[in-house]
C-alpha cells in the first residue's frame, strides 16, 4: 500500500535505498529531457529473473505531478506480455544477472510539454510475463527524476538495501555518487564519524563491520559548500550459541507467559536470520538476532511482546530479501489490502510498500464453540456443495455464507467444500496460486467469522471441507524465496522443499518435494492447525497426482499410472490429519490409474468422479454416453468412496452447453429455456439415485446458463441469483431438493443394490431398478429427443407409485419381477418406489414443454453471432408467421418487444441494452415458441 505523499516518497528513496536497489541508471541524477542508459541486476529485489537465461523487457511508465499515488502510474507505453523489441533489454556481456537498456525519456514516455515527471517506474518481467522482477517486498520499483533547479544531492549506491545482514569482521563497501563535484565525504556510524575521504567525486570506501545494528550516515560537501547526506543500515552478525528449542514450541509465533513471545523459524540449513518489528520501525535491532537451533532446523528467539499485541513482524535470512513467518496465521500485503472492504474485517494494520509482506499479530478475540457434538455424515451419505466465496454472493465473505444457511439447508447438502481460503497473490482469485498456506486471506473476512461459520454450519447438520493447494507454491512464498533454486545433494535436482525442476505435466509455480522430510513438516503443520483452530471437518486436496517424485516430465500418460511413493506420501498426510481427527474426510483430486484409487479409497481417502461429459452431452440430447462411471461400483471400490459430479469449478456448466450446443427434434430442441432445465432434470435424477458421494457446483441446483470461461477462466462471474424467479429454475431447484432428501431419508438410494452397469449403460434411455429390504425404487429416463420406449424392471410387482407426477403404477402382483414397458417423451424422466411417499418439495410436477408448444414441426431458429454487441441476429426458417420478440433481463423483465415476421433473418438494434445475460423468446398466436439464452457484450 502507497500511503506517502511525494516528499516522503522523496526523503525516503534518498535515506533507504533498498526501493530502487536492484537498478543504476547513468547519469545518476537525470532530469526529464535526459536520455539514460538504466541497469537492472535480476539477482536483486524479489530476484524473480535471477539466473532465467531469459529475454527481458520493462515494464514502465511515470509518477508524475498528477499521480495521486505510487500506483498512479502516467504514460505507459509498454503492454504486459507483448514481445516488443523496442522495450528488449541487452544482457551485459559476461553477466548472468545485468541487464540495459537506453531510453530517451520525453521520446520513450510521450509525454505532453508542461508535465512534471517526478519517478520513474518500473517492474521487469520475461517475454511472457509469467516471470517479473520487483522490489525486495514485492513493489514496483522507482527511481527519481531531478528537476531542473534540483539542490545538491548525494545518492549510496552499496549497500544497495537496508536488509544487509553481514557477519562481524568482514568488510564493507559504502560507494556512493553526488549530482555535483564533491570537496569532501564523511561517515557516520550511529552518529560517530569513522571516516573522511577527500579528492573522491565517486566514493568507495572500505568499513570494517562491527557487532549489532549500525546506521551509516553520509554527508556529501560540494566544491561550491553545498551539503547533502543519506542513510543506510546494516546489522552486524556474531556468532551465536546453539540452543535447544523448548517443549511445546511449533514452528511460527508462540505467545508465552510474562509478555512474552517465541518466534521459531523453521529454516534448515541457513546460517543467520534477525526479526524485525513493525514497532520498531522495521529496522535492525539489538538483541533481535535469532539463535541458531541445535537441531539444524532453524532459528529461535524470545523477548518482550510489544505493547498491546497488535504488531507485525518480517525475518531476515542470509542474503534474501525480507520474508513473513511461513508458518503465519495472517500475513499483511501492502499492495493489496486496501482493496479489502465490506467483508466486516476492520482495522486492518498498515504497514508501508517498501516493507513488503509481513507477519500479522493480531490481539487475539474470543470464540465459544456451541456446536462441537455434532455427527459428521457417513462418507456413503456426502453430498457436497462446492463453492467459491468470491462469486457466491457478492459481499464475497464468510458472514454472507452464515446468512446462506438457510437456503443450503432448504437444499438439503450436508457439507460445503470451500474453494481455497488460505493466503494466495492478489485478492480475487480461484486461489490455486498460494503464497501463505496457513494464513487466512483476509479477502473474505476475519477468522472468527470463519469460525462462527463453520459452527453455524454443524449446528444444522452441514460438515465443511477446506480445498487446499499443496502441489506447489507461487513466489510470494516465503519457503520459495529462500529455498527455490536449492537442491541437495540429489543429482535429480531435489531440493529441502521444491524440485528444480517439477516432475510432472501441469505444474504451475513451484513444485513440491513431498519426499521431502521439511515439506512433510511444513505440510502436516498447516493440516492440524486448520483443523485444531477452525474446527474443519477436512481437506480436498488439489492437483494430488502431482504429490510425486517420480519424474514423469511432460508425459501425461506415464504420471497416471501407479506410483507407490506417491500412495505413501498421500498415506502419511492422512495420518497426519487423523492424528488430530480421527474421521476427517480427506478428498484427493487424483485422476490416476484405477488401481491406485482403490488403494486410496481402501485406506480412507476419497477421490474425484468426474463425470461432467458424460453427463452434460446426455443431457444436452446426444444419448449414447454411459453413466455408470458415476458409481464406485464401476471403478471396483468395496467402499463408496467415490465423489461423483456433473460439474465442478473446472468443468463446464451444464445449462451453458445445452443451451450453446444442445440437440434437436422433431418439435423439440434442448435449447428451449424450460425444456433445458428440465434436461437438467433429467440428468440429476440418475446422479443423486446412485451409490457413492455425490458433489454440485454452486448454483447447478437451479442452473447457471454462464460459461466457465466468461472474463476468463479463473475471472469474476455474475451472481444470478434472481433466476430463482423463474418457474423453470425453481423447478429444478425443488427437484434437486428433493432427490437430495430421498438420500438422505431413504437408505435405498444410498445403499441399495441396483442393475447400475445395464441401468446406466450407453444408450438413449436408461432404467434403474433399485432393491433395499425397506423400499424398492425404478427410475426411467429418455435422455433422447424423440419418444422412446423403455423396459423397465419391477422388483415384486404391485403398485408402485410416481414420486414426481404423483400418479399410479399397477403392475401385476407377485413375488418375482415385472418388466413393463414405459412410453416416453424426449426429455421424459420418472421415478417410482413401492411405497408412497410426501410429495416433492415444491408439489407434484407437471409436463414439460417449451415456452409455449414449442417450434412448429420443420422450424428452426438460431442466434448468429453469440455472444454480440449492439444487434442480436436471429435466423428464423420454417415459420412464416407472425412473431413477437420478447427479450428479457436477469430479473425476469422485459427490456425489448419487437414484432417479426418469420422466415428470414432479422438483426435486432439493442440500443441501451447493458452488457450481460438475457433471455430472447419468440412466440407466434398459435402458442408456438422458442427460447435461447444471449449475451450481450
Amino acid at each position: 500500500m502507497r500511503f506517502y505523499n511525494y516528499a516522503l516518497t522523496i526523503l525516503s528513496l534518498i535515506v533507504v535505498q533498498g526501493i530502487d536497489a536492484q537498478i543504476t541508471v547513468d547519469p545518476a541524477f537525470p532530469q526529464q529531457t535526459e536520455t539514460i542508459t538504466v541497469t537492472y541486476d535480476a539477482s536483486k529485489g524479489t530476484g524473480g529473473l535471477k539466473d532465467c537465461n531469459c529475454d527481458v523487457y520493462i515494464h514502465s511508465g511515470l509518477i508524475t505531478a498528477e499521480s495521486s499515488n505510487l500506483s498512479d502510474w502516467k504514460f505507459v507505453r509498454t503492454v504486459w506480455g507483448q514481445d516488443n523489441p523496442a522495450w528488449k533489454m541487452t544482457r551485459v556481456a559476461g553477466s548472468a544477472n545485468l541487464y540495459k537498456i537506453t531510453i530517451d525519456i520525453p521520446r520513450f514516455y510521450d509525454f505532453p510539454v508542461g508535465t512534471v515527471v517526478r519517478k520513474l517506474a518500473f517492474v521487469f518481467r520475461d517475454a511472457t510475463g509469467g516471470r517479473e522482477g520487483k522490489a525486495e517486498g514485492g513493489g514496483d520499483i522507482y527511481y527519481d527524476i531531478a528537476p531542473a533547479n534540483a539542490p545538491f544531492q548525494v545518492r549510496i549506491q552499496s549497500p544497495t538495501s537496508n536488509n544487509t545482514l553481514l557477519d562481524v569482521g568482514s568488510t564493507l563497501v559504502v560507494s556512493a555518487t553526488a549530482s555535483e563535484p564533491v570537496s569532501k565525504y564523511e561517515i557516520f556510524d550511529n552518529g560517530q564519524s569513522i571516516a573522511l575521504v577527500t579528492g573522491q567525486n565517486d566514493l568507495r570506501q572500505n568499513v570494517s563491520v562491527l557487532a549489532g545494528s549500525h546506521q551509516l550516515r553520509l554527508v556529501a560537501t560540494s566544491t561550491g559548500g553545498d551539503t547533502s547526506s543519506a542513510r543506510v543500515s546494516y546489522f552486524g552478525l556474531a556468532d551465536l550459541a546453539a540452543v535447544a528449542l523448548p517443549a511445546g514450541i511449533e514452528p511460527g509465533y508462540t505467545s508465552l507467559a510474562g509478555g512474552r513471545s517465541a518466534y521459531y523459524l523453521y529454516a534448515p540449513g541457513k546460517r543467520r536470520a534477525i526479526v524485525r518489528l513493525s514497532t520498531e520501525g522495521f529496522e535492525f535491532r539489538s538483541g533481535r538476532q535469532m539463535a541458531p537451533l541445535s537441531n539444524g532446523l532453524g532459528f529461535y528467539l524470545e523477548m518482550a511482546t510489544p505493547a498491546g499485541g497488535n504488531f507485525a513482524y518480517q525475518y531476515i535470512v542470509d542474503d534474501a530479501p525480507a520474508i513473513a513467518d511461513p508458518f503465519s496465521e495472517l500475513v499483511l500485503d501492502p499492495f493489496n489490502d486496501r482493496f479489502i472492504t465490506g467483508v466486516g474485517f476492520d482495522n486492518i494494520l498498515t504497514v508501508p510498500q517498501e516493507v513488503g509482506i509481513s507477519t500479522w499479530i493480531r490481539p487475539e478475540v474470543p470464540f465459544t464453540w456451541t456446536n462441537d457434538a455434532y455427527d459428521r455424515p457417513a462418507d456413503k451419505e456426502l453430498v457436497i456443495y462446492e463453492l467459491l466465496i468470491r462469486d457466491f454472493t457478492s459481499k464475497h465473505s464468510y458472514q454472507s455464507l452464515i446468512d446462506s444457511l438457510a437456503y443450503f439447508q432448504r437444499l438439503g447438502i450436508n457439507a460445503i467444500e470451500l474453494m481455497p481460503i488460505n493466503e494466495f497473490e492478489n485478492n480475487e482469485s480461484w486461489g490455486y496460486n498460494p503464497s501463505y498456506h496457513m494464513a487466512l486471506d483476509k479477502y473474505y473476512g476475519p477468522p472468527e467469522d470463519l469460525k462462527a461459520f463453520v459452527d453455524a454450519a454443524h449446528g444444522i447438520g452441514i460438515a465443511v471441507i477446506v480445498d487446499v493447494v499443496f502441489n506447489h507454491a507461487f513466489g510470494q512464498n516465503p519457503y520459495v524465496q529462500l529455498y527455490a533454486k536449492e537442491t541437495a545433494a540429489a543429482a535429480d535436482g531435489a531440493g529441502p522443499f521444491f524440485n528444480r525442476t517439477a516432475r510432472h505435466p501441469f505444474n504451475v509455480g513451484e513444485d513440491f518435494n513431498h519426499e521431502s522430510i521439511n515439506t512433510k513438516r511444513y505440510v502436516g503443520r498447516i493440516l492440524r492447525y486448520m483443523i485444531e483452530e477452525f474446527h474443519i471437518d477436512g481437506y480436498r486436496f488439489d492437483l494430488s497426482k502431482g504429490f510425486t517424485q517420480v519424474n514423469y516430465g511432460g508425459d501425461v500418460g506415464a504420471w497416471g499410472r501407479y506410483d507407490a511413493s506417491r500412495i505413501a506420501i498421500l498415506k502419511a498426510y492422512q495420518d497426519s490429519i487423523r492424528a488430530v481427527d480421527p474421521s476427517s474426510y480427506v478428498i484427493l483430486e487424483h485422476f490416476a490409474e484405477n488401481r491406485e484409487e482403490r488403494e486410496l479409497t481402501a485406506a480412507g481417502m476419497f477421490v474425484w468422479g468426474n463425470m461432467n461429459n458424460n453427463y452434460l452431452e446426455a443431457a444436452m440430447g446426444y444419448a449414447g454416453n454411459s453413466l455408470y462411471g458415476v458409481t464406485p461400483q464401476s471403478r471396483g471400490f468395496d467402499n463408496p468412496r467415490l465423489v461423483g459430479y456433473m460439474e465442478s469449478h473446472d468443468e463446464e456448466r451444464m445449462l451453458y452447453k445445452i443451451f450453446a450446443f444442445g440437440n434437436s427434434g422433431p418439435g423439440y430442441s434442448t435449447k428451449d429455456y424450460n425444456i433445458a432445465h428440465a434436461r437438467a432434470e433429467l440428468a440429476s435424477a440418475f446422479f443423486y439415485t446412485t451409490p457413492g458421494a455425490k458433489m454440485l457446483w454452486q448454483f447447478g441446483e437451479f442452473g447457471y446458463p454462464i460459461s466457465i470461461d466468461e472474463n476468463g477462466r479463473t475471472g469474476n462471474k455474475p451472481i444470478l441469483w434472481s433466476l430463482l424467479e423463474r418457474e423453470a429454475n425453481k423447478r429444478l431447484f425443488n427437484v434437486t431438493a428433493s432427490l437430495i432428501k430421498l438420500r438422505r431419508d431413504y437408505p435405498t438410494f444410498v445403499d441399495g443394490t441396483s442393475n447400475l452397469a445395464e441401468g446406466l449403460a450407453a444408450g438413449p434411455v436408461k432404467s434403474l431398478t433399485i432393491r433395499h429390504s425397506e423400499m424398492d425404487a425404478v427410475v426411467v429416463g429418455n435422455f433422447d429427443v424423440t419418444e422412446k420406449t423403455v423396459q423397465a424392471t419391477f422388483p415384486g410387482g404391485g403398485t408402485y407409485y410416481d414420486y414426481f407426477k404423483g400418479g399410479e403404477l399397477a403392475t401385476s402382483a407377485g413375488t418375482t419381477d415385472v418388466t413393463m414397458s414405459i412410453a416416453l417423451k424426449p426429455g421424459e424422466y420418472r421415478l417410482y418406489t413401492d411405497r408412497k411417499l410426501p410429495p416433492p418439495q415444491g408439489g407434484y410436477l407437471g409436463d414439460v414443454v417449451g415456452l409455449g408448444a414449442g417450434l412448429p414441426v420443420g422450424a428452426a431458429v438460431g442466434i448468429l453471432g453469440n455472444p454480440s454487441s449492439e444487434t442480436l441476429s436471429l435466423e428464423v426458417r420454417g415459420w412464416d408467421q407472425p412473431l413477437q420478440l420478447r427479450i428479457y433481463d436477469a430479473q425476469g423483465r422485459i427490456s425489448l418487444s419487437q414484432n417479426l415476421r418469420g422466415g428470414t433473418t432479422h438483426v435486432i438494434a439493442t440500443p441501451g441494452l447493458a452488457a450481460g445475460t438475457y433471455l430472447a423468446t419468440l412466440s407466434d398466436e398459435a402458442g408456438h415458441s422458442w427460447s435461447a439464452l444471449w449475451q450481450r457484450l
